[in-house]
C-alpha cells in the first residue's frame, strides 16, 4: 500500500552546508554564495544552535568588509529555529511555515542535522503537483 502522506523527507534538500558560530560574516556570506543557498544551519560541536540567513548577513552589509571578518555569526544568528524530523507530514511543516512566516526548517535526526527544507522546496513540489492536476484535467 502506498503511502498517501507527504513527508518532509522527500522534498528537503539533503547534507545541508552548515556553519560555526564562530565564523565571521564575511565566511557566511563567502559560504553561501558558493553554494547558491540562503540558509546556513549554526552547528556548535555537531549540535544545532541556530541559523543564519541571506537576510541576516544583509543586515550588516553596510559595514565595511573589516568589520563584518569581525562579526561572528552568533552574533547574527537566530538562536530559535523551527525544527522538525524528516518524517513529519509536509502539510504539517508548511502550514507552520505559513503561519510564522518561515523560509526554511531545519530536519533533525537523532540529534543530526539532516536536511534543510526551504520554501524553494516547497515551491517545487507545488509545480509537481499542479502538473499532476493539469494531465487528470478533461
Amino acid at each position: 500500500m502506498i503511502d498517501a502522506v507527504q513527508r518532509v523527507r522527500s522534498y528537503m534538500s539533503t547534507s545541508p552546508w552548515t556553519i560555526s558560530p564562530e565564523l565571521s560574516v564575511v565566511d557566511a556570506a563567502a559560504r553561501m554564495s558558493e553554494h547558491k543557498i540562503r540558509h546556513l544551519p549554526v552547528l556548535d560541536d555537531g549540535t544545532l544552535v541556530g541559523l543564519v540567513t541571506e537576510r541576516d548577513i544583509a543586515l550588516v552589509d553596510a559595514l565595511s568588509e573589516r568589520q563584518r571578518h569581525r562579526i561572528p555569526i552568533h552574533q547574527v544568528m537566530r538562536s530559535s529555529t523551527y525544527v522538525c524530523h524528516p518524517d513529519q507530514p509536509l502539510r504539517d511543516v508548511v502550514k507552520v511555515m505559513v503561519e510564522r512566516k518561515l523560509g526554511s526548517v531545519i530536519c533533525v535526526e537523532a540529534g543530526k542535522v539532516v536536511g534543510v527544507f526551504t520554501t524553494i522546496d516547497a515551491m517545487r513540489r507545488l509545480i509537481e503537483l499542479c502538473q499532476l492536476v493539469e494531465l487528470m484535467a478533461p
